[in-house]
């Protein structure tokens, strides 16, 4: 993990514990999102390539 990816994470942790419950479900969700997102790009290049 790099030292970007390390600072994100930290700043994600301290954010989250401080949210209510509603706040973090929603969180949740666009990191599923973008999980999903992500894993449609990847399979779109692994086909074109």
């Amino acid at each position: 993990m790099s030292e970007k990816e390390k600072k994100i994470m930290e700043k994600l942790s301290d954010i989250v514990s401080g949210l209510p419950d509603t706040k973090k479900e929603r969180l949740l969700g666009v990191a599923e999102g973008m999980s999903i997102m992500k894993e449609a790009q990847e399979n779109d290049s692994s086909k074109k390539g």
